[in-house]
């Protein structure tokens, strides 16, 4: 009987260490590390099969660029799952899911600028077909797009921290339209370059 009553004890105290909401977010957090695994090595190899049957090896970079990013997203999607299951209140709860989206949005935007380099790049090679991205107006296209990235990653980073954006699309759109009638002359003279520069009529 002693022996019963020892084993049901220590039941009972695997039960209410199982109803610990720490034990559970720290069971949370190894199994999200666990599936982040998996999912980068099923995700990735399935992804490398059907790049490698295609004619350019533009997609086999991009799924090499994709192995630490979506590991991390996994693990990010695991962390706020055990982050809730803490039921944390007022101010560490809004630090923590904001860490977690903070990270998840600079993780995004250092793959997004890396893929559109990656994507600019191999367009500035085939000039036959994408006459506006040459030698000469890669770095045009690749400082648009990183400024384009930029806004979109702050952008995100607002909504992640819960701030309101409707004054700052506002105030940008009016400073944009006073910028457009300002500077008209300056932004025509600056796209009739750029088509200059992709036609290369005096080549």
């Amino acid at each position: 009987m002693q022996a019963l009553d020892n084993f049901l004890s220590r039941f009972g105290a695997f039960d209410n260490l199982a109803a610990d909401p720490r034990f559970q977010a720290l069971v949370v957090v190894v199994l999200s590390f666990v599936a982040a695994k998996i999912a980068d090595w099923v995700i990735t190899r399935l992804i490398t099969r059907w790049a490698q049957k295609t004619a350019t090896d533009l997609d086999d970079h991009i799924v090499e660029m994709l192995h630490r990013p979506l590991f991390l997203f996994v693990l990010l999607g695991g962390l706020s799952v055990a982050v809730d299951l803490l039921s944390l209140q007022g101010v560490m709860q809004r630090v923590a899911f904001g860490a977690l989206g903070t990270s998840a949005v600079l993780i995004g935007f250092g793959l997004s600028m890396r893929v559109s380099g990656l994507v600019l790049e191999t367009l500035s090679h085939q000039a036959d077909r994408f006459r506006f991205i040459d030698e000469q107006t890669l770095p045009l296209f690749r400082n648009l797009s990183n400024v384009l990235l930029l806004g979109a990653g702050a952008y995100f980073l607002f909504l992640v921290w819960d701030l309101d954006v409707t004054g700052w699309l506002a105030s940008a759109g009016i400073v944009g339209i006073a910028v457009g009638f300002g500077a008209k002359d300056t932004v025509a003279n600056f796209f009739a370059g750029v088509f200059i520069l992709a036609d290369a009529p005096y080549r």
